[in-house]
């Protein structure tokens, strides 16, 4: 769980709400029922709060692909040029 503490100040906690749902892999392990997630909440992950210079390439990828995701979703219940969703598309730019 990423965040930021301040002692004897404040915290900024960095939360996703999932679900667990069967998936299907390209391999039968054995006939075996594997889960994946889905995300459930979708809120682009502060910026600010990310050293992209301590991330791996998979793990800029994966931030990338999230607000790909939440933009995608969000988007269509917004509406076009309202101040909400110039704030979600500045949001979710990718690293």
């Amino acid at each position: 769980e990423p965040g930021y503490y301040k002692d004897g100040g404040f915290s900024i906690r960095i939360e996703n709400v999932v679900v667990v749902k069967p998936v299907t892999t390209a391999n039968n392990f054995a006939g075996k029922q594997f889960y994946g997630f889905e995300h459930f909440t979708l809120v682009p992950i502060q910026s600010k709060l990310i050293k992209k210079e301590l991330m791996t390439d998979a793990e800029v990828a994966w931030v990338n692909r999230y607000h790909a995701e939440c933009l995608e979703n969000v988007s269509k219940l917004l509406t076009p040029g309202s101040p909400v969703y110039i704030w979600l598309q500045r949001e979710t730019q990718p690293l």
